[in-house]
């Protein structure tokens, strides 16, 4: 990215996150490796869907009790509610100071709510996020196989459109040849393969199967 092209040469911020979608393009080539190909994938439904259904629920509870937490501790202004927002945040971490919500007028009733807010939030969602990515896990592992060769797939018609039609010309008789069938002299078209061993050849063929 040109950065000093598009009038952002100081702008640190721009080409940090530049630097972050630059090196996760690196996931695009690891999608046709049979080994981290279905972790990709994984990764991808689990933020895709799990954890934004999660997220979507949480809010609710997030922006509630920070609400609540700022009326109950005297806080005024939007500044201060931001920072109730932050605080609930890190209370599903397991960062929260217990005392400032006991010295505050409130205190018993400050404080039952952050223990209520934090099951919620720590012990049941949290546990609801992990059992869904579980669930996500075990699907996308049971079809492992047939997601790597669809992945593959869809690299290979990626790269492929991204070639020229004379390049596309040129590699369609690449590997095969077309020739007229003796028979009925219609047009066929015949793979070419490299003999090398005789029994690699009735392997790829299918007909050591088939004689046995």
């Amino acid at each position: 990215i040109n950065a000093e092209y598009m009038g952002f040469i100081n702008n640190d911020k721009f080409i940090a996150i530049a630097s972050i979608v630059g090196w996760t393009y690196i996931l695009f080539f690891f999608l046709g490796l049979r080994k981290t190909g279905p972790l990709v994938v994984m990764a991808i439904r689990m933020l895709t869907h799990d954890v934004t259904r999660v997220m979507s629920l949480s809010s609710v509870f997030l922006l509630g009790f920070s609400q609540s937490f700022f009326i109950l501790l005297g806080d005024k202004g939007p500044q201060d509610y931001l920072t109730r927002v932050c605080d609930c945040f890190a209370a599903i971490l397991g960062q929260f100071d217990v005392t400032s919500y006991s010295q505050s007028n409130h205190k018993y009733t400050a404080v039952v709510m952050l223990i209520v807010y934090v099951i919620l939030m720590c012990l049941l969602l949290l546990n609801m996020l992990i059992a869904m990515m579980g669930s996500t896990f075990a699907q996308v592992w049971e079809e492992s196989d047939r997601v790597w060769y669809l992945e593959r797939a869809r690299i290979m018609l990626s790269l492929e459109r991204e070639l020229s039609d004379e390049e596309l010309a040129a590699s369609a008789h690449k590997y095969w040849v077309t020739l007229p069938d003796p028979m009925d002299g219609e047009t066929r078209s015949y793979l070419q393969i490299e003999d090398v061993d005789e029994l690699d050849k009735k392997q790829f063929l299918g007909l050591d199967t088939i004689n046995s």
